[in-house]
Parts: C-alpha cells; sequence; structure tokens
C-alpha cells in the first residue's frame, strides 16, 4: 500500500521538475525516450523511468526490464538534484557511455524554472514579484553573511588577537627569508674558507 503511495508521490514530483527546467530540448534529444533503472536508498526503491521532452514514465522497476542506463544514489541526494543547484552526495550513473555521460550533464545543466511553475498556480505577475522578491531576498542575505565573515574575521585578527594580521604575516614570511638568505650566505662563506685552507 505504502510502495504506490510512494511512486505516485515521485512520479508527480519528477514530472512537474522536468516539465519546469531551462535546459533547451534540443540538447537532450538522444537522452529521451531512453529506459533508465534509478536504484534509491533509504528507503530502498528500484525505479523505471523514462524521460520525454513534455514529462516521464515513471514505475516500479520489475526483473526483466531493459535498460540502458542505471543511477543509484539516496532519496535524499535526489531531492536535492531536483532543487537544482549541484549536489555533493554520491551518485553513481553506469551503462552506455553516451547516454551515461548525456544523462550526467542532464543533471548537472538542469535548474528548475521556478517562476513558470508558480505561473501557473498563482499568475505570472504575482509569480515574477515572488521570484524577483525571493531573488533580492538571497542576494541581500549573502551579501550580509559575506559582511559578518568579514567582520568576524576581523575582529579575531584585532580584538581577540587568535590570529595574526595579514600585515604580521607579510612581516613574518619576509623575515624567514632575509633569514634563509643569511644561513644560505654564510653556509657559503663557510665553505670557501674550508676550500681556502685545504689548498
Amino acid at each position: 500500500m505504502l510502495k504506490p503511495m510512494v511512486f505516485s508521490m515521485l512520479e508527480k514530483v519528477l514530472e512537474t521538475a522536468i516539465r519546469h527546467q531551462y535546459p533547451q530540448h534540443e540538447q537532450w534529444e538522444m537522452l529521451y525516450h531512453q529506459p533508465i533503472l534509478l536504484r534509491l536508498e533509504q528507503p530502498s526503491l528500484c525505479c523505471y523511468l523514462v524521460i520525454q521532452p513534455d514529462g516521464i514514465i515513471f514505475r516500479e522497476a520489475h526483473a526483466d526490464d531493459c535498460v540502458v542506463v542505471s543511477i543509484e544514489t539516496d532519496v535524499t541526494t535526489a531531492l536535492q538534484m531536483l532543487r537544482g543547484p549541484p549536489t555533493k552526495g554520491a551518485v553513481t550513473i553506469q551503462g552506455q557511455a553516451h547516454i551515461a555521460t548525456l544523462f550526467s550533464r542532464y543533471i548537472k545543466a538542469y535548474q528548475p524554472n521556478v517562476e513558470l511553475l508558480l505561473a501557473n498556480i498563482v499568475g505570472e505577475g504575482t509569480a515574477y514579484a515572488i521570484c524577483h522578491q525571493l531573488q533580492k531576498a538571497a542576494n541581500l542575505c549573502k551579501a550580509n553573511l559575506d559582511h559578518v565573515q568579514h567582520c568576524g574575521g576581523e575582529y579575531i585578527i584585532h580584538e581577540c588577537q587568535l590570529t595574526p594580521s595579514r600585515h604580521a604575516l607579510k612581516k613574518f614570511y619576509t623575515d624567514v627569508d632575509e633569514l634563509v638568505n643569511r644561513i644560505d650566505w654564510i653556509d657559503a662563506k663557510l665553505t670557501h674558507l674550508e676550500n681556502t685552507k685545504s689548498q
């Protein structure tokens, strides 16, 4: 009872994700209509997947299914990939080399068109406003985070004096270089004196 519900939910999520993406269809023509085996862990699921330009075929995999590519990952990584940004989770792709390579590029190029997805629900104007405000908020958060990191670094260096400043490090490296040069000069001088004595 639980598996059919999970497959139905995953099918809806994947179909919505594939329909609202930026990658151009022409690039992926060789990938379409190719049977793919998707093995998910935690929980363990084995799915049969065929990507089409306007949707997907998605069902539970059978033992006699003929596939050209198999993908192994965990559910968390799969969900992270649907968000768009590159994920650090382990994804193993095996099968026909050109299809596996193309599918790997497809995953990396995938970026959902959130504005188009929202436009179907709330209208084009509202979707644009929401996405525009979200982008502004993301930029502001990034700028604030950069500012906090910079100020935190300055505080640690100058107020807490837990690490040396850039100027102090530069002076230290210069002093080390100068010391090495002096040691080399003394070493050369001693070698010269030893050679003079032996003659």
